[in-house]
């Protein structure tokens, strides 16, 4: 399993973010994205940054974790990080990869990451490539090819998908259409767009080209990484 996997941390203790940084660290596939000791800054966070795996405390101040879950439509996978045993067939009712029951041992972790991994590969041995996807625009819900795609563009509450030489202003968010398109086929590479890896055609320190468009698009720092990990060197990547 070679893809990068996102994390956050969402705990009120800051002990417990000092062994779970520790611990990710020894497993640099796990990249972690954010730190957050409490759910509502989690629900901002989750919002507009593609996260793939939550480790997720119960009880905090405000929203505990099982309401937090409740306010995603679609969640990430969760793993629970939690001092009470009491709740662990409610986690696993609402989907939860495990239940780790501080103090977490490194060794049980690991057990956890590995379950991860497992899921995600037998996900991707049983899940085929969508050829389309559906998005709401003005003349109502319409179908898009993924592969005439160039990039996604946020517009405030909705987004600008380019096409060769137009684009669709849909009612979605970019964390949305992330979601919706195949990571291998995809990149997110700023907080405010999404390309497509075959019509790159230069990346030149922070910026990007991108086929038929003279405009150059912004590269964000933290996506930066991902980006030259997935993009192909035969598309003319310059640092």
């Amino acid at each position: 399993m070679d893809k990068r996997i996102n994390c956050v941390i969402v705990d009120d203790e800051r002990e417990a973010h000092y062994v779970l940084v520790n611990y990710l660290n020894r497993n640099p596939e796990f990249i972690l994205r954010g730190q957050c000791y409490d759910a509502s800054t989690a629900l901002s966070l989750l919002s507009t940054d593609h996260i793939d795996l939550i480790f997720l405390d119960i009880n905090m101040p405000g929203i505990d974790g099982f309401a937090m879950l409740s306010e995603l439509a679609n969640p990430p996978k969760v793993i629970f990080t939690t001092a009470y045993l009491d709740f662990a067939l409610k986690a696993f009712d609402v989907g939860a990869i495990d239940y780790l029951v501080k103090p977490i041992p490194y060794a049980r972790f690991e057990q956890s990451l590995n379950r991860y991994k497992e899921l995600q590969v037998a996900h991707a041995e049983t899940t085929e490539v969508p050829v389309s996807i559906s998005l709401k625009t003005d003349n109502g819900m319409m179908e898009y090819p993924i592969e005439e795609i160039y990039y996604v563009q946020s517009w405030g509450n909705y987004v600008k998908v380019f096409f060769e030489d137009y684009y669709e202003l849909c009612s979605a968010t970019t964390t949305e259409i992330e979601r919706l398109l195949p990571n291998e086929l995809f990149c997110r590479i700023h907080k405010s767009y999404i390309v497509s890896l075959k019509q790159i055609a230069l990346v030149k320190a922070n910026q990007l080209f991108v086929n038929n468009y003279l405009d150059s698009l912004p590269i964000g720092i933290t996506y930066k990484r991902r980006l030259l990990e997935q993009i192909n060197p035969k598309n003319g990547t310059n640092d």
